[in-house]
């Protein structure tokens, strides 16, 4: 009898968490070698202090206070749930990760106010997901587990449809504890939309701990995404990333660098010795209206500042990845952000600045027809073009390749 190694198909399920693209981009970049990322975040809060601009203490219910830099919250007695909650709203499918040191409490998701939306609860006899619907709860998953004592806790919820003719809707969530797999359970959301709001509960005078709260910025869940054998990295990662507006690069200390395009402060003023100075202005390419096409839904952006301009253009795109009206609307914005940024663009060569860096927000004074200078212009160095540095005239000079920061 030879020795053999015999292969049958099989189902396997390892009941991990699902991927986010900020998951999903760690793991390919794993296989690449490069271990030491950075990503931006939705929110993220050690809590060592109590922020009133990201959470609402004047209007919250319960005792809640910074204790050992930690969140304490303390129910507001009578058999009630007490509630702190965001400010800002939160993406309509994300991964939510904290730690809890507690025998009973909630974490909040998907909240109008503090009355309606969803909340994964524990206790001392079971685990679970409650809706909220003008301040009455009720239960939509109830399971048999507990995790009282100190656990980390990663919730996903997602917003998807089925069919396009039909204005059906339904929400998906889950919750990992440690890693296991809690409960998982949806609801059909087709007649309402719930709210964008994050917080959390603590129940009747019971006294509960977080800490350690975070939402990727890349938060949105992905079914799956594969890295074929033999084949780059890079290539995996283009199909993750799809026609979404992702910004990525190795920084020059090797640090994979990934983060949505988004406002930043200048980090440099270019005043004076500046050569080869070369500004172009091209609005063939631009559109006022942008029409973003999903899997089922689609969203439609207009910029009143272009139709001013009296440029009147559409374009339309089509990414079946997008499955929420929300995620075509950031699409949108983002599509026409970069048409307009890239309609404006400056080479000039100037006094190297070692670590700056693709994406940088720089300013650049500049005399236009040589008496009319504009002040305090941002722009931002294009990921797209080289960012060489020389030795000229004893001294070192790049030459950037910029566009206007809109």
């Amino acid at each position: 009898m030879t020795d053999a190694i015999r292969f049958k198909e099989f189902l396997c399920c390892d009941t991990f968490t699902n991927k986010s693209i900020e998951h999903n981009a760690r793991a390919l970049f794993s296989y690449a070698g490069i271990h030491d990322r950075s990503f931006d975040d939705e929110i993220s809060d050690d809590f060592d202090t109590l922020e009133a601009s990201v959470w609402d203490t004047g209007f919250c219910d319960g005792t809640w206070a910074i204790v050992s830099e930690q969140l304490k919250g303390v129910g507001p007695g009578g058999g009630a749930w007490g509630y702190l909650l965001s400010i800002d709203d939160m993406p309509s499918e994300g991964i939510l990760t904290v730690y809890k040191l507690g025998t009973r409490g909630g974490i909040y998701f998907r909240m109008t106010d503090s009355s309606n939306g969803y909340m994964f609860f524990w206790d001392a006899d079971s685990c679970g997901f409650l809706k909220g619907v003008g301040g009455s709860w009720s239960a939509l998953a109830d399971v048999p587990k507990v995790y009282t004592g100190a656990a980390d806790i990663t919730l996903s919820w997602r917003e998807m449809k089925f069919r396009e003719t039909a204005d059906e809707k339904w929400l998906f969530m889950s919750a990992w504890v440690d890693g296991e797999l809690a409960v998982t359970t949806e609801d059909d959301i087709s007649d309402s939309t719930p709210g964008l709001k994050i917080g959390f509960a603590a129940y009747d005078s019971d006294t509960v701990y977080f800490d350690d709260l975070r939402i990727p910025e890349l938060t949105e869940v992905i079914d799956w995404a594969s890295l074929d054998i033999g084949e780059a990295p890079g290539g995996a990662l283009s199909r993750l990333i799809g026609g979404r507006h992702i910004n990525y690069f190795l920084r020059y200390d090797g640090t994979l660098r990934m983060w949505r395009p988004k406002s930043a402060s200048s980090s440099w003023t270019y005043q004076r010795h500046i050569t080869g100075f070369n500004w172009q202005i091209d609005n063939r390419e631009l559109a006022s209206h942008y029409r973003q096409v999903g899997a089922w839904e689609q969203a439609d952006v207009f910029s009143t500042t272009l139709l001013q301009q009296g440029i009147g253009r559409f374009h339309k795109s089509d990414n079946p990845d997008l499955m929420t009206k929300e995620a075509c609307y950031d699409e949108a914005n983002y599509a026409i952000q970069e048409l307009r940024e890239n309609a404006d663009r400056i080479d000039m060569s100037v006094p190297a600045q070692v670590l700056q860096e693709p994406e940088d927000v720089v300013t650049v004074l500049f005399a236009r027809d040589g008496n009319t200078v504009i002040n305090s212009l941002e722009y931002i160095v294009d990921i797209n073009s080289a960012h060489t540095i020389s030795f000229s005239n004893d001294k070192l000079v790049t030459t950037l390749h910029l566009r206007k920061k809109v």
